[in-house]
């Protein structure tokens, strides 16, 4: 099966991702297209503009912001728990696959499936503020790159 060897469950598990995020992307992506002006379009058609070039020099940026902003947010959603993984691999992952965030989540779940004891909690809580420290940089280092470059433009 597709889970059966650890190269195609990581990437079962990456397809998985995506493809559960594809719609809501979707739905935002049309949000930001619909609302670029057909004018811009029609004069861009008066002016001889390829398809190609209608893309790259005037949909591309307008819908720009809203882009970042989802490239933003699959930075940010690596590091996050992933619950969707659990359903497919189960507690402790099959064949090695993990990511950081499921690794986090199937720790604690497990704990507090062992043990109620609330002391034990402490590790994985201190896990969660580093990440949470080294996705912060990473994440505004993105934003930077993506936002360096990019007039801001106002339709």
């Amino acid at each position: 099966g597709l889970l059966g060897t650890s190269r195609s469950a990581f990437v079962t598990i990456l397809f998985y991702g995506y493809w559960l995020g594809l719609g809501s992307n979707i739905i935002v992506l049309t949000g930001a297209l619909t609302r670029i002006p057909k004018e811009i379009f029609e004069s861009g058609k008066l002016d001889g503009v390829s398809f190609m070039r209608e893309f790259f020099s005037l949909t591309l940026p307008l819908i720009w912001p809203t882009l970042s902003t989802l490239l933003i947010f699959q930075m940010s959603g690596i590091f996050t728990a992933d619950s969707g993984t659990f359903l497919l691999v189960g507690s402790g992952g099959q064949k090695g696959t993990s990511t950081i965030g499921f690794w986090l989540f199937d720790y604690l779940y497990r704990l507090s499936e062992s043990n109620a004891d609330t002391r034990h909690f402490g590790y994985p809580a201190a896990v969660g503020l580093v990440l949470t420290v080294v996705t912060i940089p990473i994440v505004l280092v993105v934003r930077h790159f993506l936002e360096k470059g990019t007039d801001d433009m106002s339709y």
